[in-house]
């Protein structure tokens, strides 16, 4: 699977801390960086089957 810059998984966890109203554990970080990842994924399959259809 893709990984990307720290800044990108930082952007998610600081999303979910502030709407939680509290600080993630690693564990829920971790999570938070895979379903980031699976989300990306799927976006740039999505995109490509936009493509191909034009």
């Amino acid at each position: 699977m893709f990984k990307y810059d720290q800044i990108f998984y930082n952007e998610v966890i600081y999303h979910l801390e502030q709407t939680w109203n509290r600080k993630l554990t690693d564990h829920e970080k971790h999570i938070a960086i895979e379903c980031y990842r699976f989300g990306r994924k799927i976006e740039a399959e999505n995109e490509i089957r936009i493509l191909e259809v034009k």
